[in-house]
């Protein structure tokens, strides 16, 4: 991920406040475990190097792009105080082999449904703890 300080003009005050953005640059995707899932995870997201046990290189495989933006900055709130706001974009796009698709019991619609639900699950869980320890370490940058 890079990072990098901005500074945005707040609409209310016209002023300027400080506004980190964050971009992914790479991602890596991988499976731990059995032998057997680990081999079906690389065949369905294409992350492997493409060859069988036999060394004969795979014809069909699938392909995988995460993209992220994240924008965290301070805003002054109407009573004068400042609090933090935080934008994120978050895209996954994954491309399976047919012969997987068919292989998945759910069918896509209803798979790329529940993939989505667990993903923003995830993220309305981890985002709040990390934006209460951005307001932690900005107070006690304060009191410095």
């Amino acid at each position: 991920i890079g990072g990098k300080l901005i500074s945005l003009k707040e609409e209310r005050n016209g002023g300027e406040m400080p506004c980190f953005e964050f971009v992914l640059i790479q991602d890596s995707t991988y499976a731990t475990g059995s032998r057997f899932l680990v081999w079906l995870f690389n065949k369905f997201t294409g992350n492997s190097n493409n060859s069988d046990d036999d060394g004969k290189k795979d014809i069909e495989t699938g392909s995988q792009t995460t993209t992220s933006l994240n924008r965290v900055r301070a805003i002054t709130a109407d009573d004068g105080t400042i609090a933090f706001e935080c934008n994120a974009s978050l895209g996954v796009q994954m491309q399976f082999p047919a012969l997987m698709m068919k292989l998945i019991p759910d069918g896509k619609d209803k798979s790329e449904r529940r993939g989505s639900e667990s993903l923003r699950k995830a993220l309305e869980t981890d985002v709040p703890v990390s934006l209460a320890r951005l307001q932690d370490a900005y107070s006690q940058w304060l009191e410095r």
